[in-house]
């Protein structure tokens, strides 16, 4: 147990790369913010909006989880010292949470100075449709994957541990569901402004093959399996990260400009891995619950799938074709 607790080289050499792409999104991320709030193609009022929401949904999150917060109580610690310890904790991730959604919105506007229209109605109708099939075929994609990996570690078990599965984050909420939606939505919202800042960065360096692999490379680096301590557990852990960054990559392609698909695509592989860990360690409770948040979002893509079809002419796609200068 020792030996594996120590430090290896695999995961020395994947904390370097981590390190590597951390600070070179961090510079280019400040540097286009930068830029293009001197160009005003930054719409702080639409971003202050998003944070908003994403703080009235942490409220909402926080006031279900109240048993979780009075759970680990110490009784050795004064229960009014505490409580008061506990408020100014969720109220310093009250404000990290809005000043973190209002700074992943003006990211993602300025990579895409046409996000901000995203959301209209000419955008809805147009990018609309494409939602429901692409979510479907990203959670087909990611269970083919999560299939391929457990037979990997099935077959390389007696190479390696068993994964430790993690217990669901909304076990001893007031309303699971509630939880659900918040981590849902929220963990959509970020991983879509993720995959616009990493596609930023690699559009800027069109035009240099050298700095695109190697860019490339990092990238691939860090999302390695840092715990490895053998060959088969390095590769058990690599080959469907691998395989899942190929799939995003294929619906980057396929999608292109769509930007409504992003976030649908993000919300739909966040329910799906949440049912998957409320079915094994879950009761019958949480995984109703589960389900209903996927019905729930099954419905808005469906929604938004209906809308109504216009002609390319009066709505040209060109027009919410994101461009990164």
């Amino acid at each position: 147990m020792r030996s594996r607790e120590s430090r290896n080289y695999y995961g020395s050499i994947i904390l370097v790369f981590r390190t590597i792409l951390v600070i070179v999104l961090l510079w280019t991320a400040m540097g286009r913010l930068m830029k293009a709030a001197r160009a005003g193609q930054v719409r702080w009022r639409l971003a202050g909006q998003i944070a908003a929401a994403a703080m009235a949904l942490e409220i909402v999150n926080t006031a279900n989880r109240v048993p979780l917060l009075v759970f680990p109580y110490d009784t050795q610690i004064d229960m009014r010292v505490y409580l008061f310890t506990s408020l100014a904790e969720e109220l310093l991730l009250l404000i990290g949470i809005g000043a973190a959604a209002a700074l992943a919105a003006a990211i993602i506007m300025a990579c895409y100075p046409q996000a901000g229209r995203a959301l209209s109605r000419p955008a809805v109708d147009l990018w609309g449709r494409d939602c429901l099939p692409c979510a479907a075929a990203l959670v087909g994609f990611y269970l083919l994957l999560r299939c391929a990996a457990s037979q990997l570690e099935f077959h390389a078990s007696q190479r390696m541990l068993a994964p430790v599965l993690p217990i669901p984050a909304n076990i001893g909420t007031w309303i699971p569901f509630v939880s659900i939606v918040h981590d849902g939505a929220l963990g959509a919202f970020f991983l879509t402004a993720l995959l616009a800042l990493v596609a930023g960065v690699w559009f800027r360096l069109s035009g240099h093959p050298f700095w695109r692999g190697a860019y490339a490379f990092c990238l691939l680096a860090s999302l390695l399996p840092s715990s490895a301590r053998h060959n088969p557990e390095l590769l058990a852990g690599a080959i469907p990260m691998l395989l899942l960054t190929g799939t995003v990559v294929l619906m980057v392609v396929f999608l292109r400009n769509n930007l409504l698909a992003y976030p649908a695509c993000a919300a739909a592989l966040s329910l799906t891995r949440m049912t998957l860990l409320a079915s094994v360690r879950g009761g019958e409770g949480l995984i109703l619950q589960t389900l209903a948040a996927a019905a729930l979002m099954i419905g808005a893509l469906v929604l938004l799938s209906r809308g109504r079809r216009i002609h390319t002419s009066a709505v040209s796609r060109r027009n919410f074709m994101p461009r990164v200068r």
